[in-house]
């Protein structure tokens, strides 16, 4: 069972947000639990770090009344709970770009501006969540990323793409909602696993993954929407690659 988490330092959004995941616990009947609700961070890591066996999924804000901002918090629990679903919900949507910076993995970034769009969201995210557990416990296939702080394990079936970051030997990462930055070459990745295919030099894909290929604009669309581009001398062998997974 997943042990569900929320900070935030606003009474009247604290409550919101309860009441949003109770009901979509009781009505989507989840394999979860609401376990910790607060408006102090160290509770929140207290409690993670008492229960380290447990898998969490985490509501956080980023403007917090304490000296540990919300991306703070985010960044000692990922420590402590290396499958840690992380959802930030927040005013601050300038702020979005410190969850690459370090390196959370965040499964959503939420913005509080719409009260009917924040419940969609957040029961999108408990879904998400829920369905990647589980399919981290039954063996399913992982790409492992190696950090300094810790190992992050990825569906391999969540991956759309590849591609180089303009930073020397940094890669980023698309899955099926969420962009994660790492160290590493698209040759090394490639010869991983046999899903993911070289289709430009700066791009390998995940062939499973594969919506379209636009062969005017040289792209390829993915399951999730997002393009990347196939080079002319590929695009015949991922032709023909997604031609024999159709017989």
């Amino acid at each position: 069972m997943l042990s569900v988490f929320i900070l935030e330092d606003d009474a009247m959004h604290r409550t919101h947000i309860e009441k949003i995941i109770s009901d979509t616990i009781l009505i989507e009947e989840l394999q979860m639990e609401l376990v910790c609700v607060s408006a102090n961070p160290d509770e929140i890591i207290e409690y993670a770090k008492t229960h380290d066996k447990n898998t969490g999924v985490y509501f956080f804000d980023v403007d917090l009344n304490h000296e540990m901002s919300g991306i703070m918090v985010a960044t000692e629990i990922r420590r402590i709970d290396e499958s840690a679903k992380i959802v930030f919900v927040t005013t601050r949507a300038d702020l979005s770009y410190l969850t690459f910076h370090h390196k959370i993995e965040a499964l959503d970034y939420i913005i509080k501006d719409d009260s009917e769009e924040i419940a969609r969201r957040i029961r999108e995210c408990l879904l998400l969540a829920q369905s990647r557990h589980y399919k981290e416990k039954r063996g399913e296939e992982m790409f492992r990323i190696e950090e300094t702080d810790g190992v992050r394990n990825i569906p391999v079936a969540d991956i759309m793409f590849f591609e180089t970051a303009e930073q020397s030997h940094r890669i980023l990462l698309h899955t099926e909602n969420a962009h994660l930055y790492f160290w590493g070459s698209l040759k090394d990745i490639e010869q991983t696993n046999e899903k993911f295919i070289r289709c430009h030099k700066s791009f390998v894909v995940n062939i499973k993954n594969i919506k379209h290929i636009d062969k005017k604009a040289r792209e390829i669309e993915c399951m999730n929407g997002e393009r990347c581009y196939v080079s002319v001398r590929e695009m015949s062998k991922i032709a023909k690659l997604l031609k024999n997974m159709e017989k």
